[in-house]
């Protein structure tokens, strides 16, 4: 039978004096390294995230448009992840006043760390794309995503890798 470690219980510390335990405060992840999870590239070209953010889905739709604008017909199509966790984000109107507790549900958003795959490009016939053309056919996607994304290869996708 297997044992439930220390961390999935959410206890790190206990305190010295009251013998209390004490969770750990949210710390956030270096984005020089990949989240625990490695991404795995099946098209020919990929386009990951480097950073971290937030990311709605009226700007997702807009990459996928651009990007599909940039290829050429009927050679490769564009896979589209959408596997990702959608997140109420709250906003007040910038009239009101301070206090008053949240306000209501603004929209929705998807949160992103690194090397999170977003789109890759696959072959439909034996046409291989060079490194230039996966970048160019990206670039038109990326003006439309708030976050850093990088462009890879297809394999494994690791910091050794990819954050040089």
């Amino acid at each position: 039978m297997l044992r439930r470690s220390i961390i999935d219980f959410g206890h790190h510390y206990i305190h010295p004096k009251s013998g209390r335990p004490l969770k750990q405060r949210r710390t956030y992840g270096d984005p020089r390294f990949i989240n625990n999870e490695a991404a795995l590239i099946k098209g020919q070209w990929g386009l990951i995230t480097s950073d971290f953010g937030m990311i709605t889905q009226t700007q997702i739709e807009n990459a996928r448009l651009a990007i599909l604008r940039r290829m050429p017909r009927g050679a490769f199509s564009l896979v589209m992840h959408t596997h990702y966790e959608e997140f109420p984000v709250a906003k007040k109107s910038p009239e009101s006043r301070m206090g008053g507790g949240k306000s209501n549900i603004h929209h929705f958003a998807y949160k992103f760390t690194t090397g999170v795959p977003l789109f890759e490009i696959t072959s439909l016939s034996s046409r291989r794309i060079t490194a230039l053309e996966a970048n160019g056919m990206f670039a038109a996607g990326r003006a439309h995503l708030p976050l850093n994304t990088l462009v890879v290869p297809q394999g494994r996708v690791d910091e050794y890798n990819v954050f040089k």
